[in-house]
């Protein structure tokens, strides 16, 4: 395994490579989670592609700089050029794309800046697909904000919060189950914190990448997870109805984890 450090305009993209194919694919994972979740396609998608992981910021060895995760965030253009810097210092012209969960995010705003360089996209249970209420209240109102620190600090009061709202049945089983997940331990909660807030100008603007994926001829893949109930396949349903290109859905026995080792041969085998 290569790992491998990139730095432009004080942030830096760590990014692992896997396999050693003749075209190149950009990979992208999940809140939480690394650039090691797409070691499972190296011995399969390998032989086609050689695969860029990439650590997002928080994650791994990125760096994203400190003084702005709560001001002046991170714009598209900025991540967007940040990449091009990447693909001219490995002298890449075109590529393909696969993001899991919030990597779909990143995904879909390449497509929209990157789209006359682009052959395939893979999005995996992708983030993305559509406006999060609450992503817009954590990080565009004062109170939100105020929340998402708070919520850091006193984690306690946090979940006695949450809690509460779970037993008024103010919030859904779901809901507290994700939030279980994603707060658990204070690096969790510091992790959620940064990326959200530092994200929060990552939306893509979704007419725009439809437009691009049909006028640009782009193959899309879509996986999801039958029993996931954070990114539904309903939400992948309603995005394809719009795209004209070479398009395929695929639905596996799965929860929102679907980068597991057990899964790797099957996911290998729709994406090929």
């Amino acid at each position: 395994m290569n790992t491998r450090i990139f730095s432009f305009n004080n942030f830096s993209l760590e990014y692992k490579l896997f396999g050693s194919g003749n075209e190149y694919m950009l990979a992208f994972h999940g809140m939480g989670r690394t650039a090691d979740d797409f070691k499972i396609f190296e011995s399969t998608l390998g032989k086609r592609y050689t695969i860029f992981a990439i650590n997002l910021f928080f994650h791994g060895n990125s760096e994203y700089p400190v003084n702005r995760i709560f001001d002046n965030q991170i714009k598209k253009k900025e991540f967007v050029e940040l990449i091009e810097k990447l693909l001219a210092e490995q002298a890449i012209n075109r590529f393909s794309l696969m993001g899991y969960s919030l990597g779909g995010r990143f995904v879909l705003s390449l497509i929209q800046f990157l789209h006359n360089r682009i052959d395939r996209v893979i999005l995996i249970a992708p983030d993305g697909l559509k406006r999060s209420f609450y992503n817009d209240i954590t990080t565009n109102t004062t109170i939100g904000k105020n929340f998402v620190k708070w919520m850091v600090k006193y984690p306690e009061a946090f979940f006695d919060t949450i809690n509460a709202l779970h037993r008024y049945k103010l919030i859904s089983n779901k809901i507290k189950k994700v939030i279980n997940i994603h707060f658990e331990t204070h690096e969790r909660r510091v992790l959620m914190r940064n990326a959200l807030s530092s994200f929060k100008h990552i939306n893509p603007n979704l007419r725009k990448v439809t437009n691009n994926i049909n006028n640009k001829g782009i193959d899309l893949i879509m996986i999801f997870g039958k029993y996931d109930f954070i990114i539904p396949v309903k939400l992948g349903e309603h995005f394809l109805k719009k795209i004209k290109t070479n398009k395929k859905l695929y639905l596996i026995n799965s929860s929102h984890n679907i980068l597991t080792e057990n899964a790797s041969k099957a996911l290998a085998e729709l994406i090929q």
